[in-house]
């Protein structure tokens, strides 16, 4: 058999097209074995193969290399396929390059093949060779059609209907998203033809695409002859519906508030949230991360973003009935419980998670000798063995010494799988004990799984959320603690929303190990997360390119610096003019003015007790007090007893950020008389303060001793240490700081990031989704777009330095647009925290209203928000449920600062959010259910 490769695409001068594929012909895959294509004329290549012995099957893709630059390009998309089953001696194949970006490439995601899109299986017959004629097999991969809905075919000669709406060819697609047909066509006339879309049921043509006419020259059908098929492979259906844009909710699970649900959401309510959702036309709901985080046993572990495992499912998620099981009298106890947690306000999370807690230990104990039994559990168990195991031994041992800090767990603070072994013993308690972890894993496992496919059925799509970081003291870093730098903190540098950035507290990625196994730690953390959801949200994908990385003696996020970063060197700053004073650079510069600027009245006080004296006048940090930690240490004391401060050996204080078990402050020096005199809020005030000595410097050393490199401290031009060199030394500096910071890392960060995005990329099949808000490189657009990856944009957090607000033109379709995230305040609280000349600006200049704008966020404000966001180009908007409801008098809430989610300034916040009103009541709001949804209609995201 003859296979004639075709293929047209316009290359630049040392720009090479191959085709590689399964076959040894075509390299079997091995890309420096390749088969070159020949070039004709105007972009159009050609290659030929004679194969003897016929595989089934051919799959192939094309590749473009660059002779100059030595670079090689792959098309989009998995390799195309040819079936050899064709009865002909000769096939020509002519193809269509696939770009790597396109807004179609999207479609191919699991959101819309397995969620929105859910095509009909249509089959059609082959046709037998005719003599005169030539058999034409036409393909378009079209994912974008909807149940209902066929792909057909119309064009100019009578085998394609002659462009009669009455005679378009249906196409079928029993390989979807691959449709086809075979037709039996003249050799010697060009044919025209479109695509469109056939309406099943009422059996007629919807639309052709709105489109040039498609065209097959005579050249390749009198090339061809008589025996041959021609496989004509386009790409690129033009829907005629123009651009797809879908528009969801965003919500996380436990603030789900049902009839049904125990003080807070529960899996199974997505079920109910994807039944309102259908009646209004969103199409997308979006939770944040749902992981375990039981770390303490207290509220602090409310906090979604430090799971103590990326794999495991978080128990306060348990509908504790579907286990089955119950007797009467637990049953009263869970309907008792029900209406007391459901009556509360918000989420009480150490009520809740208690008692399904202990409610499912109760129900384990009862099933445990059926448990033994259960297929499917052991399936479940071994399907998970990569995880599983060491997740529930990390949890047993978290309760054995009450800890989840496995520094602290003696012979087993060093994970191993001995420990495991030691562990599982099937006569030992810690066996029992670990089985009951295993139990919570499956059925929450078994329960969200339900929620996602029913949600897929209803056409809805679920998105989910995979944080940053990882807790430092999880199971993960116990078990592969090569792969994170324990010695860091990932965090973020300031923004508008916290002025000293963020500490969260995680330890950084050691990508160098990382890579070492192709990335695999996180292909099966997306790869356990497709279980589940459809679409995911990479929270901070600035991280990939480079992370804020503070170090652990330290608190605020303004200590930290971009890990990786091309350091500076003391060249650097000599080539600028700058004589390099090391220690007045990168030391706190603490003079009298600070000082008196900082503590006003207490600064003779804070120079006795906090600082000694140093050259020229000014002042240091004693010993005890020198890092952001020791100071934080020190005002976490109980100030009603203590003569003398001394705190324990601790870890903190190994890896030298303790205060030392040798220090004593003596009670006579008035220092803890003077806390103790001083109210909460002057002790804060007090300590920030210190902080900010610590903070006061230019230039940071480099982490790593043995390395003589510098970086600058984030808007150093706002410190007083700045502010007090000559005015010559601060403008040679300026230009440094932001070639620094905006220019020189550029190509460095976007090199690190294309090393690991496309291995998440290639993980799953789900829509990603990047958070890419705050100080944005340069490169990461471009980075994104080429990886398919979606864009998050903000009203409030324009990425354009010009203007104060997002804009129109601004946004890109490949992106999502929200008016708040679950880090900002919903916008009617947004509304009243404005000051009263931002708010006018945006009343008037944004939202086109006249007049003074009112104090509060009025519903005729929020549905202009809402039309706002929906009219945009971005491909989806989502809307946080509060936002939602801001427009309609009657569903909202009474109280907008009761809505917030998180305030990320504060390291502590409960994260306890619930909706006022039950799901059941959402259901039952037709008239908003319905105005809602002809909004949709009418902004073209239905």
């Amino acid at each position: 058999m003859q296979i004639d490769f075709r293929i047209h695409y316009h290359t630049q001068w040392g720009q090479q097209l191959y085709i590689v594929g399964s076959i040894p012909e075509l390299g079997a895959w091995d890309i420096e074995q390749a088969k070159p294509l020949q070039y004709t004329y105007d972009g159009h290549w050609r290659a030929s193969l004679f194969l003897h012995d016929l595989p089934a099957d051919v799959e192939y893709i094309y590749i473009l290399k660059d002779e100059n630059l030595g670079e090689t390009q792959q098309e989009w998309g998995s390799p195309r396929r040819l079936s050899l089953a064709l009865q002909s001696p000769r096939v020509v194949l002519e193809d269509t390059w696939r770009a790597q970006h396109h807004p179609e490439n999207v479609f191919y995601s699991s959101t819309f093949s397995k969620a929105l899109f859910k095509a009909d299986v249509f089959h059609t017959n082959p046709v037998p060779f005719e003599e005169g004629k030539v058999k034409l097999r036409l393909q378009i991969s079209a994912p974008r059609i909807e149940p209902g809905q066929q792909l057909c075919i119309s064009g100019n000669v009578e085998a394609l209907g002659n462009w009669t709406r009455e005679q378009v060819v249906l196409m079928g697609n029993p390989r979807h998203p691959l449709w086809e047909v075979e037709v039996l066509v003249d050799p010697y006339r060009a044919l025209e033809y479109k695509f469109g879309l056939y309406d099943t049921q009422r059996q007629q043509l919807i639309a052709l695409e709105d489109r040039y006419n498609r065209v097959l020259a005579p050249d390749l059908l009198m090339l061809a002859g008589e025996a041959s098929t021609i496989v004509v492979r386009d790409e690129y259906f033009e829907h005629p519906q123009g651009v797809w844009k879908g528009a969801g909710m965003a919500i996380p699970v436990f603030s789900l508030r049902s009839e049904k649900s125990l003080g807070c959401g529960e899996f199974k309510d997505i079920k109910k949230l994807a039944d309102w959702m259908e009646q209004t036309g969103l199409k997308m709901i979006q939770v944040l991360p749902i992981n375990d985080t039981m770390a303490t046993g207290t509220w602090t572990d409310s906090y979604p973003y430090a799971s103590i495992s990326v794999y495991a499912l978080h128990p306060m998620y348990l509908n504790l009935e579907a286990l089955g099981g119950l007797n009467e009298f637990q049953l009263t106890q869970l309907a008792v419980e029900r209406q007391k947690l459901n009556a509360l306000p918000e989420v009480d999370y150490e009520a809740v998670t208690q008692f399904k807690l202990s409610m499912a230990r109760e129900i384990f104990d009862q099933q445990y000798a059926s448990i033994g039994q259960d297929a499917k559990y052991h399936s479940f168990l071994k399907q998970h063995e990569s995880w599983l195991p060491s997740y529930a031994a990390f949890c047993y041992l978290r309760d054995k010494f009450g800890t989840v800090n496995f520094n602290e767990w003696g012979e087993y603070a060093e994970f191993s799988p001995s420990i495991l072994e030691q562990l599982n013993m099937p006569w030992t308690e810690s066996h029992r004990q670990i089985n009951f972890y295993c139990f919570l894993q499956y059925h929450l496992d078994k329960q969200l799984r339900k929620a996602a496919k029913y949600t897929r059925k209803k056409g809805i799509a679920l998105k989910g959320d995979i944080p940053i970081g990882i807790y430092r003291y999880s199971v993960d870093a116990w078990v592969n603690p090569q792969l994170y730098h324990m010695d860091g903190q990932a965090g973020a540098p300031p923004d508008p929303f916290s002025a000293s950035g963020q500490n969260w507290g995680f330890p950084t990625y050691n990508w160098e190990e990382m890579a070492k196994d192709g990335y695999q730690w996180w292909r099966s953390r997306l790869q356990q997360l497709s279980r589940y959801f459809d679409a995911f949200r990479i929270d901070h994908i600035l991280g990939f390119f480079r992370i804020w990385e503070i170090p652990i003696e330290h608190v605020q996020g303004l200590m930290g610096v971009f890990n990786p970063v091309q350091a500076l060197r003391r060249e650097d700053f000599l080539k600028a003019g700058i004589s390099f004073d090391e220690k007045r650079f990168c030391e706190p510069y603490i003079s009298e003015e600070l000082i008196e600027n900082t503590f006003g009245d207490h600064q003779n006080w804070v120079k006795e007790h906090f600082l000694s004296p140093a050259e020229a006048g000014r002042y240091q940090l004693q010993a005890v007090f020198d890092t952001q930690k020791k100071i934080e240490a020190f005002f976490q004391q109980e100030w009603a007893q203590p003569e003398t401060f001394a705190s324990e050996s601790t870890e903190e204080e190994e890896l030298g950020y303790g205060l030392g078990p040798t220090v004593s402050l003596s009670n006579e020096t008035g220092i803890f008389s003077r806390m103790q005199a001083l109210s909460p809020a002057e002790r804060d005030s007090l300590r920030d303060g210190l902080y900010d000595l610590v903070s006061n410097c230019v230039v940071f050393r480099d982490k790593n001793p043995e390395v003589e490199g510098y970086h600058f401290r984030i808007f150093t031009d706002k410190t007083h240490s700045f502010k007090s060199l000559h005015v010559d030394v601060q403008e040679a500096l300026m230009p440094m700081y932001y070639d620094y910071f905006y220019h020189s890392q550029e190509a460095f960060w976007e090199e690190k990031a294309l090393q690991k995005l496309p291995a998440l990329k290639e993980a799953s099949e789900m829509l990603i989704c990047g958070e890419d808000l705050g100080m944005v490189p340069e490169r990461v657009p471009s980075v994104m777009r080429d990886l398919n990856m979606l864009s998050l944009e903000i009203q409030r957090m324009s990425k354009n330095p010009q203007t104060e607000f997002l804009q129109e033109e601004d946004i890109p379709y490949w992106s999502v647009c929200s008016p708040s995230t679950h880090d900002m305040s919903p916008i009617r609280l947004w509304w009243e925290e404005m000051k009263t000349k931002q708010r006018q600006r945006f009343y008037q200049n944004e939202l086109g209203f006249r007049g003074r704008a009112p104090k509060q966020c009025e519903p005729y404000i929020a549905l202009q928000m809402l039309y706002q966001h929906l009219e945009w180009p971005s491909m989806w908007a989502i809307f946080p449920l509060q936002d939602l409801l801001a427009f309609d008098e009657k569903l909202r809430s009474a109280y907008p600062d009761k809505e917030r989610i998180n305030i990320p300034a504060n390291p502590q916040h409960y994260w306890r959010y619930r909706m006022h009103l039950n799901l059941e009541d959402l259901m039952e709001a037709q008239t908003f259910n319905e105005y809602l949804k002809d909004i949709l209609e009418e902004t073209g995201r239905i």
